[in-house]
């Protein structure tokens, strides 16, 4: 039958996908979410999720999906789930009895972004080292620069200033 295509479908998704009612009681949870939850998918089938979980009342996921509900419109986001260490892509979308919930996790592109992100400020830091280098060094060449010419003046002096004593002593 469809519905038992449908389940099947769902159930082999290779993200979480779960599906709460209008009451907000959970109608659906592929095995992909169970991990997620922390409960049994049997345990938790019935039941609101403000009242298994009432520590996310008031939190993203509150707002967006009583958002996605309320505006009968999809929401997209992601947020970092710190009792699971994890960071999530979350897709809700209302359907007509209740909301549907399709997420993904995503720690792994996430760390690999802040990692990449570390590393061009580690790049930036060291092209400003780099550009301070290059003005120190230019700096230093221009008081060399200066200095050679100190010296060729000196030089330029002493040598005329003993050309006259020299000419007398010959003379």
């Amino acid at each position: 039958t469809a519905h038992s295509r449908l389940v099947h479908i769902l159930d082999n998704l290779p993200e979480g996908f779960m599906m709460f009612d209008e009451l907000w009681r959970y109608s659906y949870i592929n095995p992909q979410a169970v991990p997620y939850t922390g409960k049994p998918w049997q345990y938790l089938l019935g039941k609101k999720v403000w009242d298994e979980f009432p520590e996310l009342v008031g939190s993203s996921y509150h707002q967006h999906y009583h958002y996605a509900v309320l505006h009968q419109q999809p929401v997209s986001f992601e947020l970092y789930a710190s009792t699971l260490a994890a960071w999530f892509e979350i897709y809700a979308s209302p359907i007509p009895d209740g909301l549907a919930v399709y997420f993904r996790n995503i720690t792994d592109r996430k760390q690999v972004e802040e990692a990449r992100a570390r590393l061009l400020e580690i790049e930036h830091q060291a092209h400003e080292e780099h550009l301070r280098f290059l003005s120190i060094s230019e700096q230093a060449r221009q008081d060399a620069e200066v200095a050679l010419q100190m010296r060729n003046a000196f030089l330029s002096s002493v040598s005329h200033d003993l050309k006259t004593p020299i000419a007398v002593i010959r003379g």
